[in-house]
């Protein structure tokens, strides 16, 4: 994980130097190779700011009318851009660990992109046979407790969650605090006979 944090560093550091620093289409090539959301959305902001830029340098009318058409053609493809973003990192197995980055972002991230990360996340952890833990708390600075998370869970750190508590499941609402994935010989607690998450409070 360790590694894996500085090599997005490494790629976020190399992509704003000013090597990049070109054309708008240096930008879009830069966006199908990152797997850092947080790049990825600056490099979109970035690279309609820079196709803007190009349009109202142009003295020519007619390449001018062309910028435009590729500047709305890229804010229409946003969704494709971004589904392959997800793809990309699905691929490459990092998508379970930046589940709670690229949800810092939710609000720019098409719908339907959010709707293929819960089918690719679900996909992820039944293919590496992972399970999702939860610390839940239930007073501020108090115990914690791991409760298991059903992967299509629309859940990330911080929500109130309603769990079962105690030999007779009684039901109470708790914080989560951490979210972790385990392969079964790795987690902290046998994974037969845990409770698992019965809801996330709206």
């Amino acid at each position: 994980m360790r590694l894996f944090r500085k090599q997005l560093e490494k790629q976020e550091d190399d992509i704003f130097s000013p090597d990049y620093l070109l054309r708008a289409d240096e930008y879009v090539r830069a966006m199908e190779q990152t797997t850092n959301p947080a790049v990825l959305l600056a490099l979109y902001k970035t690279t309609i700011e820079k196709m803007t830029y190009e349009i109202f340098q142009c003295d020519d009318w007619a390449v001018q009318m062309e910028l435009k058409e590729n500047l709305l053609s890229f804010i229409e493809d946003k969704e494709r851009l971004f589904n392959d973003f997800l793809y990309r990192c699905y691929d490459e197995g990092t998508l379970p660990f930046i589940k709670n980055e690229i949800l810092e972002y939710e609000d720019e991230f098409p719908k339907k992109s959010l709707k293929l990360l819960k089918e690719l996340l679900r996909q992820s952890y039944e293919i590496h046979d992972e399970y999702l833990f939860c610390s839940v708390v239930f007073k501020q600075g108090g115990k914690s407790y791991y409760y298991l998370c059903d992967t299509d869970d629309d859940l990330h750190c911080g929500d109130y969650v309603t769990v079962p508590v105690g030999k007779d499941w009684e039901e109470k609402i708790g914080r989560v605090i951490k979210m972790q994935l385990f392969r079964e010989e790795d987690a902290p607690l046998p994974v037969e006979g845990m409770k698992y998450v019965l809801g996330v409070e709206s």
